[in-house]
């Protein structure tokens, strides 16, 4: 058997001959890539920000929306709860104009005759639908209650003379009067400019809102059927 001596050190030179280190140095990036980076972040962003403000604005109007459609079944199970006249009421000029809303009662006369203005009282507050929506009176359709005598309506210490509403009589089903078969509602995206005119916030072709949601009130049950739009 041969023996092989190393010389003091030489073992090791050997040794790192025989598995050579590959030390791999990465270089950074360059100023071009990190401005190449920085541009297409900047470009998101721009994409995305219309994208984040349209789906906020989407559920503004969802939550408008769902707010009438609850407002309506409170006012109705009002009624039937109580055996009262129930109105949900909405203003339609000033302060609040299309996006306040109130429900009042009134407790039925035993001799059946019509109620009186003195015998309506306020229920609910007045409830705000969220900013940036609004109920349209130009496609709403409501039955003409001019045979009821309402009280002066009072939101934010303002006397409301010009307001829309619904009537609930206690077996549920819709007060009708005029020629107004089903009542609906339309809820849009827009702002009530000071003309009382709705600016849509996305108007169609024909100066329509394009997103709009519609509580559909059945006149028989006072149920509600919504078309969200």
């Amino acid at each position: 058997m041969t023996a092989t001596f190393y010389l003091p050190g030489e073992r090791r030179s050997r040794l790192v001959n025989a598995f050579p280190l590959h030390l791999h140095v990465t270089a950074g990036f360059s100023l071009l890539e990190l401005l190449v980076v920085m541009g297409v972040l900047v470009l998101l962003m721009v994409m995305l920000v219309p994208a984040v403000s349209n789906f906020g604005k989407a559920n503004a109007l969802t939550s408008a929306g769902n707010q009438i459609a609850s407002l309506v079944g409170h006012a109705r199970q009002n009624a039937i709860t109580k055996g009262a006249m129930t109105a949900m009421v909405f203003v339609t000029e000033g302060p609040g104009n299309r996006r306040a809303i109130a429900i009042f009662e009134s407790p039925p006369r035993e001799d059946g005759s019509t109620t009186g203005s003195n015998e309506w009282k306020q229920v609910a507050k007045w409830v705000n639908l969220p900013m940036g929506t609004a109920i349209d009176t130009e496609w709403t359709k409501l039955p003409d209650q001019t045979s009821l005598v309402f009280p002066p309506f009072l939101y934010s210490g303002s006397s409301i003379n010009s307001y829309a509403l619904v009537v609930f009589k206690p077996d549920g089903s819709v007060f009708q009067a005029g020629n107004v078969a089903v009542p609906q509602l339309r809820v849009v995206e827009g702002l009530v400019e000071s003309n009382s005119q709705i600016r849509y916030t996305r108007p169609g072709g024909d100066g329509s809102a394009i997103n709009h949601y519609d509580i559909t009130i059945l006149p028989m049950t006072g149920r509600v059927k919504i078309d969200r739009l």
